[in-house]
């Protein structure tokens, strides 16, 4: 069995039909099926079952796709690992970032690195946390960059910035904080702010899962006005008094106008690289790594 056969069937497995398959290889129909059924046949034993026009895994299916997925992950490491040792001009970035803040420093970092590598491609991929490290490990990308600490055995991270709580903030002339006589920095309880419009990150942000888990801790069903796919947009609406928000305690800084107030429970936010265990970068992914961190370091 060789590579082009184990990428046939991690490509049935993925689209889940054989037509679709094969526009994405390429290749016909025909072809696939063939490839397929002979690969079942030397096998001895089934890799899919026909259902509704699905093909679907079977139990020895899944055993074989995730192998197969690890053959083809460390073929696609060794690959970039020999690249890296190539001339620079014919290396390239496969990077993924996160809806919105990873956006907002990729796009704010990279003209000063293309400038330092011009010739350099970029394979880039925009989605949250799960999408990324799922291309992570499946070799799609080689780094990712910004998310949370991963519980995954085989990514390993760097810290960009230190952890920063997530902050409600509030217009300063709030009518609740005057009768309430609250201080920025104040302990509040959620319930407090109920009745009121919020302005969330949208579900492609890891943020989003972590303000709903705020208002289910809470008890309170929100009132979402508005889901975002940038953090300042929710900034310039919250301070444009069209609802209340949850930001990095960071980000306030330049926002004289907004109070902020910790809830409970408390939420940290980690902002990170993140890397395949043991992968091997080239000096310019590593320059790439360098430059994200400290560029972004700098803005905070």
């Amino acid at each position: 069995m060789d590579f082009r056969q184990l990428s046939y069937i991690t490509t049935i497995a993925d689209e889940k039909s054989i037509t679709k398959a094969a526009e994405k290889l390429y290749i016909t129909r025909s072809a696939l099926n063939y490839s397929l059924l002979n690969t079942e046949k030397a096998l001895g034993f089934p890799l899919f079952n026909r259902i509704s026009n699905r093909l679907i895994p079977t139990y020895a299916g899944e055993i074989f796709l995730e192998n197969a997925r690890k053959v083809l992950a460390s073929c696609k490491e060794m690959d970039h690992s020999l690249l890296a040792l190539s001339d620079a001009t014919q290396q390239r970035l496969s990077i993924g970032i996160t809806v919105g803040g990873g956006q907002a420093a990729f796009a704010s970092m990279f003209p000063d690195y293309h400038q330092q590598y011009p010739l350099i491609r970029v394979n880039l991929l925009e989605g949250n946390m799960r999408i990324l490290e799922e291309a992570l490990l499946n070799g799609t990308i080689d780094i990712a960059f910004f998310g949370e600490i991963p519980d995954n055995p085989l990514i390993t991270f760097r810290e960009v910035l230190d952890p920063q709580p997530l902050l409600l903030a509030v217009p300063e002339d709030h009518f609740l904080i005057s009768q309430y006589g609250l201080k920025s920095g104040d302990l509040v309880d959620l319930k407090l702010f109920e009745s009121e419009s919020f302005i969330i990150m949208n579900r492609k942000s890891f943020l989003n899962e972590k303000i709903s888990d705020i208002f289910h801790e809470s008890k309170i069903r929100p009132h979402i006005i508005m889901e975002c796919s940038q953090m300042n947009m929710v900034l310039h609406f919250i301070e444009g008094k069209v609802g209340l928000g949850f930001v990095p305690g960071s980000l306030l800084k330049d926002h004289p106008h907004l109070m902020s107030f910790s809830v409970q429970p408390e939420v940290m936010i980690h902002q990170t690289i993140l890397f395949r265990k043991n992968s091997f970068f080239s000096q310019p992914e590593l320059d790439f790594i360098d430059g994200i961190i400290h560029h972004h370091s700098r803005s905070v």
